[in-house]
């Protein structure tokens, strides 16, 4: 037995097959990965905005408190006066003289507490202060969008200095942000549209040979497919603006016109600041729709401006073509008023300009294409055919 040779055709054969990781996998982690990135610049812009609002608290408020407490003691101060002068004039002449400058005084003190946020309703201690957080935090979305309605603005040195320096930084990480978010808009509607595009034409072809027609048909109307998609992302927009004047409609005292019009100004980043949102509550969702509706406007205005800039490229080129052909075809009609139908048309010339004409025309119908094909063998001169004729006669 020791010396028997084994049969290895009997020995059970293993095979081994190495299976690679699959794709559906691979394709996850590549979009895991690019959604980490955009969700980390988005978080990045967070924090530092966050930290931001915090500094221009603890800076402003301090500031904003004395202000407010030099206010409320003044007008205070004058009330006082006011009133005890009203019950102690005897004398009519004189106590009307310093009535009115007392009057006026506390006018003025009145008016300068209001214009510091101070609130001086009779019995109660309500100040709303601007420099609280909410606030500062939709202060510091509006430095790093460069809207800037005006209303707030540091007071202090130690706040004017870090404002630029915020601003500096942030502004460009800003811009980075609604970049990023803008290509992901478009990328999303551009996957959108394409889904669309291959469902229709697998409707359209049946799964046979009609699909390439139909392809073909789709490429045909291309440019009718780049007015369309700006003529949908102005729409978008437009719905997008219509949606936060509805949502400012009932956050503020505000006429949907009046919140329209905040919303477009904002979004376009104008910001005049005659309408500016006070309700604390919302200032978060503020903020944030404020966000997503920069990176939606700059997403269209750039898709409005790539489409310009495609129609006056061709039409640089449509009259580069016009130019090229003037010389030419000037010289073809002067031989054929000189010499007539001996004339022999260049075909090249013929073809450029039919294909300058359905350029110019800008439709491309399928029946067309037959009818160009017999324009150009009727205008093509055909080789001289010999005719022989042969009579018979019986004599």
């Amino acid at each position: 037995m020791m010396g028997e040779k084994v049969n290895s055709e009997s020995q059970p054969r293993v095979s081994v097959t190495f299976i690679n990781a699959p794709s559906s996998w691979r394709k996850a982690q590549q979009r895991l990965r690019k959604v980490g990135g955009h969700l980390g610049l988005i978080l990045l812009l967070m924090v530092y905005t966050a930290g931001g609002a915090k500094v221009f608290q603890d800076i402003e408020l301090p500031r904003e408190e004395a202000d407010v407490a030099v206010a409320v003691t003044r007008v205070m101060s004058h009330r006082s006066r006011l009133l005890f002068t009203i019950a102690n004039s005897s004398e009519v002449s004189s106590s009307e003289t310093m009535l009115r400058e007392l009057l006026t005084a506390y006018e003025a003190d009145l008016l300068g507490a209001v214009r510091s946020g101070v609130d001086l309703t009779p019995g109660e201690d309500r100040y709303q202060y601007k420099w609280n957080y909410i606030h500062s935090l939709f202060f510091s979305s509006t430095v790093l969008t460069t809207i800037g309605y005006g209303n707030m603005a540091p007071r202090t040195v130690g706040g004017r200095i870090f404002c630029m320096l915020f601003a500096m930084i942030g502004i460009p990480l800003t811009v980075t942000v609604i970049a990023d978010l803008g290509a992901m808009f478009a990328n999303s509607v551009s996957a959108l549209y394409e889904r669309v595009k291959r469902s229709w034409l697998a409707r359209r072809g049946g799964g046979g040979g009609g699909a390439e027609e139909e392809a073909a048909g789709f490429q045909l109307s291309e440019r009718m497919e780049r007015a369309l998609t700006v003529v949908v992302s102005v729409i978008f927009l437009v719905l997008y603006i219509a949606i936060g004047g509805g949502l400012f409609l009932l956050w503020e005292s505000w006429s949907f016109l009046e919140s329209f019009y905040f919303c477009f100004i904002t979004m376009t980043t104008i910001g005049f600041g005659d309408f500016v949102p006070a309700n604390a509550e919302y200032m978060l969702v503020c903020t944030v729709y404020i966000l997503v509706g920069l990176a939606l406007t700059t997403t269209i205005i750039e898709i409005v401006r790539r489409q310009y800039a495609q129609s006056w490229q061709q039409m640089k080129m449509l009259t580069a073509r016009l130019q090229s052909l003037s010389g030419p075809l000037t010289d073809h009609l002067k031989k054929l008023g000189e010499h007539g139908h001996g004339v022999t048309m260049d075909v090249d010339l013929l073809r450029e300009i039919r294909e300058l004409r359905k350029t110019m025309a800008n439709t491309k119908m399928k029946d067309g294409f037959a009818w160009d094909d017999a324009e150009l063998d009727a205008l093509t001169p055909r080789p001289p055919v010999l005719q022989i004729v042969i009579y018979e006669s019986n004599v």
